[in-house]
């Protein structure tokens, strides 16, 4: 048994070896999910919903806003913050500031908040807040805790109660606004799609026909590049269109690109590009001239040595 797991132990060092080897040999390309999913990190929060076109969402504050805290500010009214919607909690939560004023307050708590560079927290509404449960709370995501308010008036006592949801139990309730409960902020976010950041590399290497450039990949952007290179034009701002490109592998990091077939003493423009799903990124551009037609260098042949001394001796070329 001994030897058997020996042998074992080798046949993984030996397997662990060549993977090693062969990622020191080739470039490893990290691609992230264009669209970003459920319970992830996102824009100040943690995802707790996106909708069917998976370009709109809502995350909540990493943390509560508030261990316990009173839904009223003093006085009991009706403030018009009646929806339950999903994407109604910033708009409930304007009116309850709106009608309640200046205060201490859960959704002016929530009103106020600036966190992870964001300002447009609210309130959530009860569907929101049933999202937050089902998809962070259910999944220990998020570190939500127990009883936290929503933005929703409750529609017969509608001046002096709201409704709050129990996690522990997943109960619904509504309390006098008096009460106090926790509050967890949320923030609704837009998908934007971005192109990779690309530069173009410095010209070297010209000569009457030809040249050689480059570019740096330094972000993919929303989606895995699938194509790069450089594009150039005696016109400003060549692209793709043109027949006159190179391509050059694909994925982030630097390329290489050689330039051929170039006329002589000729200005060109060069940008690099890279292609992915969601669009064309363009390099800055750079320009260049080529050499005239005849300065190429000369070839130079030696003939063999006819006469010599030990101080001269005659030779040609």
């Amino acid at each position: 048994m001994k030897k058997i797991a020996k042998l074992h132990l080798i046949f993984i060092t030996i397997l662990l070896s060549v993977f090693i080897s062969s990622c020191e040999n080739e470039d490893v390309i990290i691609t992230p999910h264009p669209t970003p999913l459920i319970g992830d990190f996102y824009e100040g929060g943690y995802i707790f919903h996106l909708d069917n076109t998976l370009k709109m969402g809502l995350v909540c504050a990493p943390y509560d806003q508030s261990a316990g805290i009173v839904w009223w500010n003093g006085t009991n009214i009706s403030t018009g913050a009646l929806d339950r919607k999903v994407f109604t909690g910033q708009s409930n939560t304007t009116l309850i500031v709106n009608a309640q004023g200046p205060g201490n307050y859960a959704a002016k708590l929530c009103d106020n908040l600036v966190l992870n560079g964001y300002s447009d927290w609210f309130l959530p509404s009860y569907d929101e807040l049933d999202l937050m449960y089902e998809n962070l709370y259910k999944n220990n995501i998020g570190g939500l805790d127990d009883k936290y308010w929503t933005s929703s008036e409750f529609s017969v006592y509608v001046n002096t109660s709201a409704y709050i949801h129990y996690n522990s139990m997943d109960m619904w309730l509504p309390i006098y606004k008096s009460s106090t409960a926790q509050v967890r902020a949320a923030r609704a976010f837009i998908i934007t799609t971005k192109l990779a950041t690309i530069t173009t590399t410095a010209i070297t290497s010209i000569t009457n026909n030809s040249a050689k450039t480059g570019g740096v990949i330094s972000s993919i952007g929303s989606a895995p590049v699938t194509s790069r290179g450089v594009c150039w034009s005696t016109l400003p701002n060549p692209t793709t269109s043109l027949s006159t490109k190179t391509n050059d592998g694909l994925g982030i990091g630097s390329f290489t690109s050689t330039l051929t077939g170039l006329s002589p003493s000729t200005t060109y423009y060069v940008r690099a590009y890279a292609v992915s799903s969601v669009g064309t990124a363009y390099g800055n551009e750079v320009s260049f001239t080529t050499l005239a037609g005849g300065t190429t260098l000369p070839t130079l042949t030696s003939t063999t040595i006819t006469y010599s001394t030990s101080t001269s001796g005659v030779s040609g070329g």
